[in-house]
């Protein structure tokens, strides 16, 4: 029996319907986000490693789409960018834990678990 019999005719064309879908160009969005996640990727890489590898991840917040950088250790306030790239506020971390509490943010909440890692350092960690 070969291998794309009957039975396989109908998923086929939904099988390379999704592929189609996948392999479509950016939209003018996409490409402005990936200048920003360069951008960031970029002045993570001009600092030196840390035993802690840095990311950033894409959260999708009140319909907005935003990025968060991770602080690259403790005490130290982690970051929220708009789509654009433009710095908006640290929604958490600090000695506290809270961010920087001048209510620049007070209506975003940030969920780690919820967003998508979009970008990691490819570097080794530093030793301590």
């Amino acid at each position: 029996m070969p291998v794309f019999g009957m039975r396989h005719r109908h998923w086929l064309p939904a099988v390379l319907i999704v592929v189609t879908f996948f392999m479509a160009p950016a939209r003018a969005d996409d490409d402005g986000e990936a200048a920003t996640i360069g951008r960031l990727a970029a002045e993570i890489l001009a600092s030196p490693p840390d035993r802690h590898p840095r990311s950033i991840s894409r959260h999708v917040l009140l319909g907005r789409t935003y990025f968060y950088v991770p602080a690259p250790c403790c005490d130290q306030y982690n970051r929220l960018y708009t789509a654009d790239g433009v710095y908006l506020c640290a929604p958490d971390g600090g000695v506290h834990g809270g961010g920087t509490r001048d209510r620049e943010c007070p209506h975003l909440r940030i969920n780690r678990a919820a967003g998508t890692v979009v970008w990691q350092d490819p570097r080794p960690a530093a030793r301590p």
